[in-house]
């Protein structure tokens, strides 16, 4: 089962929150920590899939603060799959699941678009040091 080609036809950001808690030193934060989450919706009959990915992103002080500045994130990907009838497979539940190999490029075009779109966002906040690293996609594929 190879995939033809993908297309992304619309990109939504869902929720943007950042925090900056007036207590926050930002002097004293020194690296992020960060949380992904990533799933899709397949509609086979119209060749579309719809991903969501969730970001939540925290500073790591090198001492105790009250609080740590934070955002999170939910974006939403349309994308056009040539073939996607191919790469679906049907779940336990009776929901259709995409390949695994399906689930991974998706999960890895959705984590490139949303590591670009995050650095725009967070440009001039106090979280405008964070850029989410490059990760393998496959255990965002869990899905």
């Amino acid at each position: 089962m190879n995939i033809d080609h993908i297309s992304i036809l619309q990109v939504s950001l869902n929720e943007l929150t950042i925090d900056n808690p007036l207590t926050f030193d930002p002097a004293l934060a020194r690296s992020f920590a960060f949380d992904l989450q990533h799933t899709a919706e397949f509609d086979p009959e119209e060749g579309l899939v719809m991903a969501v990915t969730s970001l939540q992103a925290t500073t790591v002080s090198e001492e105790e603060q009250e609080e740590e500045a934070t955002a999170e994130a939910v974006f939403s990907i349309l994308f056009q799959v040539n073939g996607l009838e191919d790469q679906i497979l049907p779940g336990i539940d009776g929901e259709m699941k995409g390949s695994r190999e399906l689930k991974v490029e998706l999960a890895a075009i959705s984590l490139s678009t949303v590591r670009g779109l995050m650095s725009g966002y967070l440009n001039n906040t106090v979280l405008s040091d964070f850029l989410i690293p490059v990760i393998d996609p496959e255990p965002l594929a869990d899905y």
